[in-house]
């Protein structure tokens, strides 16, 4: 750490986007956050909106995409959460929600996981059987 002395006021710190002002240093931008940067005055953290996060130091809200569990809907442009039988495991906005297997469901919507996914006996044809394990696939 470095200290600055000044007799005559305050010190100017202008730190790049992607960062913050915090005890007078530039720190870094946290994980779901944005950093547009700038004076000690404008240089603070800011939250991405509901259901969003981000993957790297951000310095936009447009740096915010959609988290696990959810998918962005190009058409409404919002994130909205994976419907039960899916699930979506890493953050962004390329990525769709991905089925379950064959035969097999979640519990919830906003799944992260294919361990979210458990065998479904209401929803097996007749006469067919899955492998499971303790309910699981």
């Amino acid at each position: 750490h470095r200290e600055f002395l000044s007799s005559a006021g305050t010190i100017q710190i202008d730190c790049p986007a992607g960062m913050y002002v915090a005890s007078d240093f530039c720190m870094e931008c946290f994980m779901g956050f944005f950093c547009p940067g700038g004076s000690n005055a404008t240089a603070v953290k800011l939250r991405c909106p509901l259901d969003k996060t981000t993957t790297a130091p951000a310095g936009i809200q447009d740096d915010c995409v959609c988290e696990a569990g959810v998918w962005f809907n190009a058409e409404s442009r919002q994130c909205e959460p994976c419907p039960v039988g899916r699930f979506k495991s890493r953050p962004g906005n390329d990525e769709a929600c991905q089925a379950c297997p064959e035969n097999a469901t979640t519990f919830a919507t906003r799944s992260t996981s294919d361990n979210a996914c458990y065998c479904d006996s209401r929803i097996l044809p007749s006469g067919r059987s899955v492998q499971c394990r303790d309910g699981n696939l």
